[in-house]
């Protein structure tokens, strides 16, 4: 429990490095990171024995990754104005933090693993041809059928919670 406290108040110094105030909720991406991908992530940043500062720029790292893999950047800058910009700071202030570090951490996963909750890295499920959509597009298509009065909101964001799963 303390671990996460003091990831999120690393944080809090990093935001006012990055964007000038130490308040999370300034950018959508600055408030993700902090809500859902500390939640989600310092369990495993915990769990390989990351610092906490470290732990910080892990789990910045990974939500930034982890949203990109969901949806274009057209799509991020379209909704949430400004996101480019932040997404910038952000990566600017990671690699900066490692530039000249010859330990830099490697902390992308191959494309057949994944991280688990415990934060072990075990070989990605194998899917069929059948699951493997492009689910950004998908979305996009429920969000047309929505957009045209085809499908409630209701059923978009029933749809779109199953994709994403």
């Amino acid at each position: 429990m303390f671990y996460k406290l003091k990831v999120r108040n690393e944080f809090q110094r990093l935001c006012q490095i990055v964007q000038g105030t130490n308040n999370p909720k300034a950018s959508w991406l600055s408030n993700e990171i902090f809500n859902n991908g500390i939640r989600e992530l310092s369990p495993i940043a915990k769990h390989a024995g990351l610092e906490v500062r470290e732990a910080t720029f892990f789990i910045i790292y990974h939500a930034i990754r982890h949203i990109n893999e969901v949806f274009t950047l057209e799509e991020m800058e379209e909704n949430t104005p400004g996101y480019i910009a932040s997404e910038r700071r952000w990566l600017t202030a990671l690699y900066t933090e490692y530039e000249d570090d010859e330990d830099k951490p490697d902390w992308r996963i191959p494309d057949d693993q994944e991280w688990t909750l415990g934060g072990e890295i075990i070989p990605r499920k194998t899917v069929d041809s059948e699951s493997t959509k492009d689910i950004p597009a998908e979305i996009r298509k429920f969000a047309e059928l929505k957009k045209d009065g085809l499908i409630s909101e209701k059923e978009f964001d029933k749809k779109k919670k199953e994709l994403l799963k």
